[in-house]
């Protein structure tokens, strides 16, 4: 029975390890992620995007112009995005780096009822519950939009503005950690 040389195998092993998880690395950020990045970046009203790729999801990390019209936008990243992320969950996030303790606040308040009427599918409510807060709190501008996959909600004050992207088939919340959804 021959004798297994341990050094030149534990070498070999390493060195295809490397080139394996080392080349798979390259792959997905210069041909997947790269690519994919500078043309959400090439969209007019967006500053910056990240896109991190993971086994089951594509997210996406995007940071909008304060004088966006988020809708559009949103329809040409989708657009972009699905064509890349094939049966990945496809995941958009916001970053609101141009917020304020103001309209922090204002979303704070804002939230109980957003919430009650996405949970009741009572989209129309939205704007007008959000209109009656701005009423009672100056200087905080509203505005909102849907299309057929988010509602859009945009505050603004002076040149800070804070964007939350709303999913309509978003998952349920139950009350306690461990509660079941009841159909």
């Amino acid at each position: 029975m021959k004798q297994i040389r341990w050094i030149p195998l534990v070498v070999t092993m390493a060195i295809s390890t490397v080139i394996l998880f080392g080349g798979y690395t390259f792959y997905r950020s210069q041909l997947m992620e790269k690519p994919l990045t500078s043309a959400l970046s090439n969209i007019d009203q967006i500053e910056h995007a990240e896109v991190v790729w993971n086994p089951s999801e594509l997210k996406i990390n995007l940071s909008l112009k304060p004088t966006t019209e988020i809708a559009p936008v949103m329809e040409q990243v989708y657009d972009i995005a699905k064509k890349e992320a094939s049966s990945r969950k496809l995941n958009v996030e916001i970053v609101n780096d141009a917020s304020n303790a103001h309209i922090d606040q204002f979303w704070n308040k804002a939230l109980f009822a957003v919430a009650e009427a996405m949970s009741h599918q009572r989209y129309g409510d939205i704007p007008i519950r959000l209109e009656e807060l701005a009423k009672q709190d100056q200087g905080i501008q509203v505005e909102t939009s849907m299309d057929e996959q988010n509602v859009y909600i945009t505050l603004k004050d002076g040149s800070n503005h804070k964007t939350i992207l709303l999913p309509l088939q978003g998952s349920s919340m139950g009350v306690w950690p461990n509660e079941e959804r009841q159909s």
